[in-house]
């Protein structure tokens, strides 16, 4: 659409900027449809060949510019994500938070269940859990990760190994 270039623009860059650099978004028809369509180092292929991680990245990129909420909830975000990519995905997702013209919203609300969010850096974490059929929150955890919270996360690393973004708890 003429009249929202701008938001596709604004996606484009999102998307083709640190930490993601997955390439330039442009579309191809094929048939009746378009596809989407990422250019990166002269090679233009269909999104579809670059995995799921990446579509998840648009899709969520897309969802946050164009609908202008006030709070985003993602759920489940480490789906079709390595570890790094989880870590610099949530740290440009709270980049977006920011300030100023460039505000996207004001608050992110993850559901997770990946060691990689345990970090205390990345916010509070709260323990979801249901007790009697009722829903109860826990208390803020503290810095260190208890052994109650680890035992709702899926470990993103091998058990016994160090977990490089969760300061240095054993995973």
């Amino acid at each position: 659409s003429p009249t929202k270039f701008k938001i596709f623009e604004e996606i484009n860059h999102t998307f083709n900027s640190e930490p993601f650099s997955f390439g330039t978004i442009s579309f191809s028809k094929d048939g009746k449809n378009l596809e989407v369509m990422i250019k990166e180092n002269n090679i233009r292929l269909p999104i579809k060949h670059f995995g799921s991680g990446v579509l998840q990245t648009l899709f969520i990129i897309t969802s946050i510019i164009f609908n202008k909420k006030k709070i985003i909830c993602v759920e489940e975000l480490e789906q079709n994500l390595s570890p790094s990519k989880q870590t610099k995905f949530l740290e440009k997702l709270q980049s977006m938070i920011a300030n100023g013209p460039n505000k996207y919203f004001d608050q992110l609300i993850i559901s997770s269940h990946s060691s990689v969010y345990s970090d205390i850096r990345f916010g509070t974490i709260y323990l979801i859990e249901k007790k009697n059929g009722q829903t109860a929150i826990n208390p803020k955890e503290s810095k260190k990760m208890s052994k109650k919270l680890t035992a709702h996360l899926a470990p993103s690393f091998p058990r016994g190994s160090r977990n490089p973004y969760v300061g240095s708890q054993p995973v």
